[in-house]
């Protein structure tokens, strides 16, 4: 693999601009842990000028336990239409290619989530759960943020197979625990990506860091990953360009908001 060129063919000239600011950026050992609530002014300002991610201990939501938020959905939206998959991947690349979705109500799912193998991801939340729940993204400007999604599943599973995002993610966690391996932007020319998504720069690996085959994937032993748990009433900050695969360590309910791609490119110097 020439890496010039593998570069070169699945980014767009956002991503460049980014890599070129952090390809020589110091390597993390642990994510630092902040008792700051996540203000704009403070985000904008002391966070992520820096490029690297962060958790907040006070995010500002309250944690949860399973039984409330059970309660909570089965009360707001029993009735909503969401669609679930399965909750654990053979390969990153099975993840792509036989991501098979179910239409189901929250009420059908939550009667057996927790022994179905079966995850709620990258739903959309409603407006009214949001409300219920007391979660408010940072305000950067007009359109600064995209709606809200929520990732729901039982502990043991709901794996997301690595991947990276095209914007900056702020990830609240309301109940249980996640487990977050990231990898950063220098790190991207060794996680064999592919974008499948024109003017995007999403991007999924086909590596699997939990069991990487480096016989396939030599370039990978380039790489070093950090792992954050992060726990219910926390947010983690993510910047844009950071991979991560993500596990549920228990019963889980994480709501995040993506920044907008128009205002990330703008703002990405």
């Amino acid at each position: 693999m020439i890496l010039e060129n593998y570069m070169a063919d699945i980014f767009t000239p956002t991503f460049h601009k980014l890599y070129s600011k952090y390809r020589e950026q110091e390597r993390l050992v642990s994510i630092e842990r902040i008792a700051e609530k996540p203000t704009s002014d403070y985000l904008s300002n002391e966070v992520m000028p820096r490029g690297y991610p962060v958790v907040f201990l006070k995010s500002g939501v309250a944690a949860r336990s399973e039984s409330e938020v059970i309660d909570i959905l089965n009360e707001h939206c029993d009735d909503l239409t969401i669609q679930i998959r399965r909750a654990t991947f053979d390969s990153p690349s099975q993840y792509i290619t036989d991501r098979q979705l179910q239409t189901v109500t929250m009420r059908e799912y939550l009667q057996g989530f927790r022994n179905s193998g079966l995850y709620a991801g990258n739903q959309k939340l409603p407006e009214h759960i949001e409300a219920v729940l007391n979660v408010t993204p940072p305000s950067f400007g007009d359109n600064s943020i995209e709606p809200p999604a929520f990732w729901l599943g039982a502990g043991g599973g709901g794996v997301t197979p690595m991947h990276k995002d095209s914007t900056d993610n702020f990830a609240y966690q309301i109940c249980g625990t996640k487990r977050w391996t990231l990898f950063p932007v220098r790190d991207i020319p060794f996680l064999y990506m592919d974008r499948p998504l024109e003017n995007s720069d999403f991007a999924t690996s086909s590596v699997n860091p939990m069991n990487p085959n480096l016989k396939e994937f030599p370039l990978f032993a380039n790489a070093r990953s950090v792992v954050v748990d992060l726990m219910a009433g926390e947010m983690l900050y993510l910047p844009a360009g950071w991979a991560h695969h993500v596990e549920n360590l228990s019963t889980s309910l994480m709501i995040n908001y993506w920044m907008s791609r128009d205002h990330f490119a703008r703002s990405v110097i």
